[in-house]
């Protein structure tokens, strides 16, 4: 096998006799990798020995393109082939049928065969697909899933032309593809599809009288430039995972906390994280509410655009729904009045793949490659939102199809021990997330915790030890081979960061990503923007909590308590910014007292209520203290205290200015009595008794006196 050398021939180059009997061999490939709905029929075989065993002088004849093993003195056999029916006239080939034995699916036949027809043959090859949007049954879906996603394996790209409506064909037939060599290429000539439609049309619709009276005009309209569209690749999950959850934590402000006894599941581990002078009156409380049994079913999208260092990608999948077990709890911070609330998705009946967690992560994050987060819909936005993974997730509880905020809006409103309105549900905001995976397998947990230490500099290769020993070369090592390992190692970097394009992750990033919030190998925590992430291999809190919380309440209550403390950040910056109007200085003055107000608020946001380190134990107080510093929440609290500071100058001019216009006010009301009395007198003295002249003197000595007292006002000051 090592020695095997594959050529790729055309059958209609080598002699009848010997292309009949590599027919024959290809025929017997019943072993096959079909991409097609169907396989080879009878029918079909008989056509194919009779199109090779006589002339056709048709305009379109089949052709097949077969790779052929030539090992060393052996005679040459057939090992896989592509069928086609060529067009002669505009030189294209559509693809029609392929097969490949299983020893050599993995060598790269499929290409070899379309650079054979593209390069040697000088054919332009094309290919029809399905829409798996048009089928129901989950089998033909997968196939057409299937067929997509090894096309755009190959570089298949769609044509950009009605290809069902010009095939008068139903379903099967949605879409024209073009396998170009140039993968850079982004549309294609008129002139190169336009004699192939033509084409097509003679051969398709021989029983019309003129079957080209339709096309003609249909080409003539198309544009000079026909676009070319990248197919979605094809998901293809490397890491089911048995044991994972994924906590969303929904923030509602304006809670109706109460006090109430602590919970009966919370209630020890809760205690037990405070510090002891936050244990006498604790500033939180959390309670459980929905534990296991209340299933609930997610709609993935069937394909989804994301966005990749400046490329547009699109993955495809053939599994489109996950029933996982639906949990409800919930963090009170009764002096704030906020409420952390936390679902927890459980993959309890089936495993969760790499895939569906980052597509659950797209939820509240998914900025930089442009899937999320989720938001609701509105007059202006719904057209947009349509294009974003996260708002095209849908959850099935009960018969209700629902979007996330409507999922955890009936949720929380059905709950028992809830004292809140359904309106304050409609509220709640899709903040972060937090993931629990524990990993059984004991080859995928040896690749991660090497990938975590792969960072140190040991010595053992210095020492003539084997790369096993040495985390660092075994990791290097995977990464080069490339294989499974390789793609469970980025299939869990793809999690840890939360982006779909961890295939293209290398050895590098992959220690870049590993590097944890911690040094123990045993655990791996890491924050990654809105995300905690926890990747160990057993957690007896975990397990513990699994039936109730579906997590570790380990981790969700640190985090809650950062997600609180960020939340009246915002809530500060959102109060200083409502007043920060550019106005005339008499407005100011004028609103001072809401000024006021709004100072008060966003000061007791920022510094009353906000928590400070409030755990007991080292690990929850690094956790507390990286997500600060990973998440950028100590840079922001520090630019809101800033802005605090600037309005706390800008009520302070106000009141400079106040104090200056009463003044004003009170030198004018003064300057006018004493110039009433000043004019009189003088006015009496001089037995004046001519009204214009008693003006005249008063409004003179109001303007002396007047100013006078405002240059008295203006030292003082």
């Amino acid at each position: 096998m090592d020695h095997e050398k594959i050529e790729i021939i055309d059958l209609r180059s080598v002699h009848r006799d010997i292309a009949c009997s590599y027919l024959d061999a290809f025929i017997q490939i019943h072993e096959y990798e079909s991409v097609f709905p169907d396989s080879i029929g009878g029918k079909d075989a008989e056509q194919w020995r009779q199109s090779f065993s006589e002339f056709s002088p048709s305009v379109a004849q089949m052709n097949i393109a077969l790779a052929l093993n030539r090992e060393p003195n052996r005679e040459p056999h057939v090992i896989g082939g592509l069928v086609f029916k060529h067009y002669r006239k505009s030189g294209c080939g559509l693809w029609t049928y392929f097969a490949v034995k299983p020893s050599h699916q993995e060598k790269d036949i499929a290409t070899r065969l379309i650079k054979h027809v593209t390069d040697s043959l000088e054919i332009l090859l094309l290919a029809e697909a399905g829409d798996p949007e048009k089928y129901f049954d989950a089998d033909q879906r997968k196939k057409i899933v299937e067929q997509i996603g090894f096309f755009a394996k190959l570089g298949a790209r769609k044509i950009d032309i009605p290809w069902l409506e010009l095939r008068h064909a139903r379903e099967g037939y949605d879409h024209l593809l073009c396998f170009p060599a140039n993968q850079d290429l982004e549309s294609i000539d008129r002139d190169r599809i336009a004699p192939f439609l033509l084409e097509f049309h003679e051969t398709s619709s021989i029983e019309e009288p003129n079957p080209r009276a339709d096309i003609i005009p249909t080409t003539q309209d198309l544009p000079k430039q026909i676009k070319l569209a990248k197919l979605p690749a094809k998901e293809e999950p490397a890491l089911p995972l048995k044991a994972a959850s994924v906590c969303l934590h929904f923030v509602e402000r304006g809670a109706k906390c109460r006090d109430s006894e602590p919970d009966m599941v919370f209630g020890s581990m809760e205690l037990d994280l405070l510090n002891y002078q936050f244990q006498v009156k604790p500033p939180l409380i959390s309670r459980h509410l929905l534990g296991e049994g209340n299933l609930v079913k997610i709609i993935f999208p069937l394909s989804f655009q994301y966005t990749s260092e400046g490329r547009a990608e699109a993955l495809i999948c053939d599994q489109r729904e996950k029933i996982v077990d639906c949990m409800l709890s919930m963090t009170e911070f009764k002096h704030s009045k906020i409420r952390i609330w936390h679902l927890t998705l459980s993959a309890q009946h089936s495993p969760l793949n790499e895939f569906e967690i980052i597509k659950l992560i797209s939820l509240y994050d998914g900025r930089s490659e442009d899937t999320g987060p989720y938001e609701e819909p509105s007059g202006k936005n719904t057209a947009s939102a349509k294009k974003k993974l996260a708002n095209e997730i849908r959850f099935i509880h009960g018969n209700e199809e629902l979007s996330i905020i409507g999922l955890i809006s009936k949720l929380a409103a059905n709950s028992p021990n809830c004292a809140s309105s359904s309106s304050q549900h409609e509220k709640l905001a899709l903040k972060s997330g937090t993931i629990q995976l524990l990993l059984k397998n004991e080859e995928t947990k040896t690749l991660l915790w090497n990938a975590i230490r792969a960072r140190s500099k040991i010595e053992g290769s210095k020492n003539g030890q084997g790369a096993g020993n040495n985390p660092h070369e075994a990791t290097r090592a995977v990464m080069a081979e490339s294989g499974l390992s390789a793609r469970i190692l980025r299939a869990l970097s793809g999690i840890t960061i939360g982006i779909f394009d961890f295939c293209e992750t290398d050895f590098e990033e992959i220690v870049d990503t590993f590097e944890p919030s911690f040094e123990d190998g045993s655990v791996f925590i890491k924050f990654n923007r809105c995300t905690l992430l926890s990747i160990a291999q057993d957690d007896r809190a975990f397990e513990a909590c699994r039936k109730t919380i579906g997590i570790s309440p380990y981790l969700i209550i640190p985090h809650a308590v950062l997600i609180h403390n960020e939340e009246l950040v915002l809530m500060a910056e959102e109060t200083i910014q409502s007043v920060q109007e550019k106005e005339s200085s008499i407005r100011r003055v004028l609103k001072l007292g809401k000024l006021e107000t709004a100072y008060n608020a966003a000061a007791e946001y920022l510094h009353s209520w906000y928590l400070p380190i409030i755990f007991n134990y080292p690990t929850e107080t690094i956790l507390f203290k990286q997500g600060k510093k990973k998440r950028g929440s100590t840079q922001k609290h520090k630019m809101v205290q800033s802005q605090l500071l600037e309005l706390q100058k800008q009520i302070e001019e106000t009141w400079l200015l106040r104090r200056g216009i009463v003044g004003g006010v009170i030198a004018s009301l003064l300057a006018f009595i004493t110039a009433t009395q000043a004019t009189k007198t003088i006015l009496a003295i001089l037995d004046i008794r001519d009204t214009g002249i008693h003006h005249v003197f008063g409004f003179f000595f109001f303007a002396l006196v007047l100013v006078l007292s405002l240059i008295g006002l203006k030292f003082k000051k």
